[in-house]
């Protein structure tokens, strides 16, 4: 409801993934922000210390550069109101 009733600034994963730097631009043009260019260089940073165990510690996230979002799997069959919450967001939902 939120998304169709107010004026929102929206991103999907995809959109970020492929397109980091247009994508962080409309962001801060929304939020009235300036734009800066380390903004995407993530890895470079001192982010404190982080335990282990806890999210995603694979190579690609200690790689400190945004993937390529991954096409989801075809053959997955979504629970009910997850397919209808991807639907809602524009998600093809078979």
């Amino acid at each position: 409801e939120a998304r169709q009733s107010l004026a929102a600034h929206v991103i999907t994963y995809e959109e970020l993934t492929a397109e980091p730097e247009k994508t962080t631009r409309g962001l801060c043009d929304y939020l009235g922000v300036p734009w800066e260019s380390a903004m995407l260089d993530y890895g470079s940073k001192d982010h404190g210390t982080f335990r282990p165990q806890l999210g995603d510690w694979s190579s690609t996230i200690k790689s400190g550069r945004i993937q390529p979002a991954r096409a989801a799997d075809p053959q997955a069959e979504l629970p009910p109101r997850l397919a209808e919450l991807a639907k809602s967001w524009g998600y093809p939902v078979e």
